[in-house]
């Protein structure tokens, strides 16, 4: 616990040197004095985030409850096996295991480790006007200590999370290759192509004109993710087979969660609100990109 206290707060440090608003997509104008000094200076302080970030976590042994089951299906993949993961998932781990030996397990979580705090930390460096606050909630929000338990799922969470830059930038054959391609780790993943390119279309339309229609069809869809338990159960067990009955499947609430989100969903309607009524709300990349991460918010 001291180990994990102190990285959040050397990290989250570090990520406040960093000054990123007139580098990012948001802020174009790049003309600044001494810009050149300063994205050398963001660049090292960014690096070293990454570096401590993913250094504990590569170098983690027996953290999170899924440790030794992942290890015990890295070996199922090596005799070729039926395991329950995608099959991108299992060639990583075959392909690496073949390369340094049989039950290497810690070369997977290194890998996977590493990779996905870059990921982490590039997405929110390439993105984020406040570097500084994106870490503080990377790691006080628990993704990324998350992270240290589920393997693939907050790896393709990483991906979708440079996805974002990819459809902010219109580059969209790229988000949908990174998304499809992350798919064969943890197909859970896709629902984002759906999601984003909706938020992309919702953040360039005039927001007066249709907001008096999307946000009683928001309200409608969220009562029915309530009350039609049983729909979703369905859809869910249809994907995912093997979690019905299971030890996930206890009926179980987090209002921790719920109570996380409402606040979430509380401070996006207060920023949209501020948006609406500014008199440039309907134009500029910067509201659109603000607009975008509001809509994801929802």
């Amino acid at each position: 616990m001291i180990l994990y206290i102190s990285l959040t707060v050397v990290v989250v440090l570090l990520g406040l040197l960093v000054k990123r608003k007139e580098y990012v997509t948001f802020w174009p104008d790049t003309s600044s004095p001494g810009k050149d000094i300063r994205s050398f200076v963001n660049g090292w302080f960014a690096w070293m985030c990454f570096i401590l970030l993913g250094g504990v976590s590569a170098c983690r042994v027996a953290v999170g409850n899924d440790y030794w089951v992942y290890r015990f299906q890295f070996n199922l993949i090596m005799q070729h096996r039926h395991v329950s993961y995608e099959p991108g998932f299992n060639a990583v781990v075959y392909v690496l295991q073949s390369l340094f030996g049989y039950d290497n397990y810690k070369v997977v979580f290194g890998f996977f480790s590493i990779v996905t705090c870059a990921l982490f930390v590039w997405a929110l460096y390439s993105q984020g006007e406040w570097f500084g606050g994106s870490i503080f909630m990377l790691l006080c929000g628990g993704y990324y200590f998350l992270s240290l338990n589920s393997v693939r799922y907050y790896f393709v969470l990483a991906v979708a999370m440079v996805g974002m830059k990819f459809v902010i930038e219109k580059k969209y054959t790229a988000f949908l290759v990174s998304v499809l391609l992350a798919a064969t780790i943890h197909k859970s993943v896709l629902i984002v192509i759906p999601g984003f390119i909706a938020a992309a279309f919702l953040s360039r339309i005039k927001w007066k004109k249709w907001i008096k229609v999307l946000l009683p069809l928001y309200g409608a869809l969220c009562v029915l993710m309530v009350v039609g338990k049983p729909l979703w159960r369905k859809i869910i067990f249809t994907i995912y087979p093997f979690y019905e009955n299971s030890m996930f499947d206890n009926g179980g609430v987090s209002y921790a969660n719920i109570i996380k989100c409402l606040a979430g969903v509380a401070l996006t309607v207060v920023c949209m609100k501020m948006l609406l009524s500014e008199d440039s709300c309907e134009s500029g990349n910067g509201v659109m990109h603000l607009k975008f991460y509001s809509v994801l918010n929802l």
